[in-house]
């Protein structure tokens, strides 16, 4: 089947090509664009699925950076239409293209599969619930689980027809969109102007847009992201670049005025240490951190001298609670996350089976109105399962069951990358994608009670990486046997001997 649709693909493709840009002059002079523009995407879509085949997921790491989402009257988040996109080629690929698959290929670990398996019979439950109350309303709670089941839709089918060879591509794609959010968040911080976080037309939003607050994500991948370029790409320019988008990575999560945000740029600088044996630098970090907790808390001044967002993000490290909410103005974000996590062991607590089971997630027209605003969202976040922190958003929605499953395969994660790093550190970006799989995952367990959503992106990062690590593993050790193998052929002196 792929010879005989190699032959064809030419001609075929020759024909739409002459057939486009003949139709496109006349829709052009006759002023049709929003037809051009239809048409044109059309095009786009069936030349992606008819080459793509090899490139299906990458478009998971680009939308994945970038982040946001389209609205047309409701939200459509680019990580969704990541997932659809990739589908298409898939789909073509599994139709048309015979998949040999005779390499061996890292087999989904049976956790994998359970945890997948959970959810999906979980979000069948909720359906068939609702089914059965007579209630409408499921676009919330289908995207909700999609928060939880989008890395399982590309990890899957990437066993199978995914191609790790592509896998720097894939860490470049995600770098290179972490650097567009982040310049784009950069330029709103310094000049409030919507133009940069807003494109009309389109109607596409940067997120946490009209806030500073993406800095904090942006900001600290950027920093960590350029830190394994910095590694792996050695002549002095490269290092010189990497080495700026390092601090301005650093420089703009404290813009963002993120406390937790910076906690992860420290435990960072601490992991990127540990990975590499630098034992002297932890102690000259901490010895630095005490001098730097020391000053900041005997001289306010130099916290009042900063921005604000900066300020805020330092506050951490105020010992005195009262004081640290004092200068950073953070009275009412602390009651609002104390509130948080009242309702999140409530709504986990409430009876046996929501413990073990967990209570899923229920429609926004299920929230209470309350006149006090706070009131008002904190019953919404009840009800729609979102406590700004993955422990509770864990617990909540899926039960105790659901957070031992995440925490085995998060494990499993650790316990397959981590000796990988340790043994070679960062040398390739299939290393710096597993640097990134393990640290995400370490920092997830350690403060999912304080911060975050579901797991999602730790396992994608880690999990991809356990393929392509086990499949670049199971080449070399081929190569190495069959170089053993030459060099253990007998020699025939005899032959040698008449030749000579």
């Amino acid at each position: 089947m792929d010879s005989i649709l190699q032959k064809l693909l030419i001609p075929i493709v020759f024909f739409i090509s002459i057939t486009f840009a003949l139709y496109s002059g006349v829709l052009i002079s006759e002023e049709k664009y929003v037809e051009l523009l239809l048409i044109s995407s059309c095009i786009i879509v069936f030349l992606w699925m008819v080459f793509g085949y090899e490139y299906w997921w990458l478009p998971m790491f680009f939308f994945l950076g970038l982040g946001g989402f389209f609205y047309f009257g409701f939200k459509v988040y680019l990580h969704e239409i990541a997932v659809l996109i990739s589908v298409l080629p898939l789909v073509f690929v599994i139709v048309f293209h015979e998949i040999k698959n005779k390499r061996e290929r890292y087999k989904i670990p049976f956790l994998l599969w359970l945890l997948f398996g959970y959810l999906t019979v979980h979000l069948i439950g909720m359906f068939i619930y609702y089914k059965l109350e007579g209630l409408t309303g499921w676009g919330n709670i289908m995207r909700r689980y999609m928060d939880a089941l989008w890395p399982f839709l590309i990890l899957v089918p990437f066993i199978y027809y995914g191609k790790t060879k592509y896998i720097s591509w894939a860490l470049h794609l995600f770098f290179l969109a972490i650097i567009i959010r982040f310049f784009l968040g950069f330029a709103f911080y310094l000049t409030e102007r919507e133009e940069f976080v807003y494109v009309p037309g389109i109607n596409y939003v940067l997120p946490d847009a009209g806030m500073f607050t993406d800095l904090r994500f942006s900001g600290s991948m950027l920093a960590i992201l350029s830190f394994c370029y910095f590694i792996i790409y050695k002549s002095i320019m490269s290092r010189i670049l990497f080495f700026i988008l390092i601090l301005l990575g650093i420089v703009g999560t404290m813009f963002g005025g993120g406390r937790i945000a910076f906690v992860t740029l420290t435990g960072f600088f601490l992991f990127a240490c540990f990975v590499y044996r630098k034992y002297w630098l932890l102690g000259v970090w901490f010895a630095a951190m005490i001098l730097f907790v020391i000053l900041i808390n005997s001289n306010l001044e130099l916290l009042y001298s900063l921005k604000p967002q900066a300020r805020r993000a330092l506050t951490g490290l105020l010992l005195n609670r009262e004081l640290a909410q004092e200068v950073g103005q953070t009275y009412a974000s602390d009651e609002w996350h104390a509130a948080l996590q009242k309702a999140g062991f409530e709504a986990w607590t409430q009876d046996f089976f929501t413990f073990v089971f967990g209570r899923g997630t229920r429609r926004f027209e299920e929230a209470a109105r309350y006149e006090d605003p706070m009131l008002g969202l904190l019953d919404m976040a009840i009800v729609t399962s979102r406590f700004e922190k993955g422990l509770w958003n864990v617990l909540v929605t899926f039960g105790l069951v659901g957070l031992v499953f995440y925490s085995l395969v998060l494990l499993q994660v650790i316990k397959y990358c981590l000796p990988i790093l340790l043994r070679d550190r960062i040398q390739t970006p299939l290393h710096a994608m597993m640097f990134l799989g393990v640290y995400l995952t370490i920092f997830w367990f350690l403060l999912c009670w304080i911060s975050g959503d579901f797991p999602s992106l730790p396992i994608f990062f880690g999990v991809i990486s356990m393929i392509a690590a086990n499949e670049y593993n199971l080449i070399k050790e081929k190569q190495d046997k069959k170089r053993f193998q030459f060099l253990e052929r007998p020699i025939n002196l005899e032959s040698n001997a008449e030749v000579n």
